[in-house]
């Protein structure tokens, strides 16, 4: 079986921390139309990666990158932070 669609949901994962600084379960339901267990498998397999600076936060439900992260995704130091190489296959294999 083939692993695009997994593979669409670790790249969404990845971007959305990038961008917004947080991930929750809610966001893969709402972009992807996927159940809400499949969407904990989802992070839990990118979580299984160990991806620095990522933790999950109890009050606010959401996994988020660290502030020193943030700043540091702000400023443009940390280019590759999430470089994981399953996004990285993705990000190469998708035209825009």
């Amino acid at each position: 079986m083939s692993r695009w669609f997994q593979d669409r949901r670790q790249e969404f994962i990845a971007a959305t921390l990038r961008q917004f600084g947080q991930i929750r379960r809610a966001d893969l339901v709402r972009q992807f139309d996927v159940s809400v267990p499949q969407a904990s498998n989802d992070i839990a397999e990118f979580m299984a990666a160990k991806p620095p600076h990522v933790r999950y936060d109890v009050s606010a439900k959401a996994y988020v990158l660290e502030d020193d992260a943030r700043k540091a995704i702000t400023s443009g130091e940390l280019i590759a932070m999430l470089d994981d190489p399953v996004v990285k296959a993705a990000v190469s294999e998708t035209r825009f």
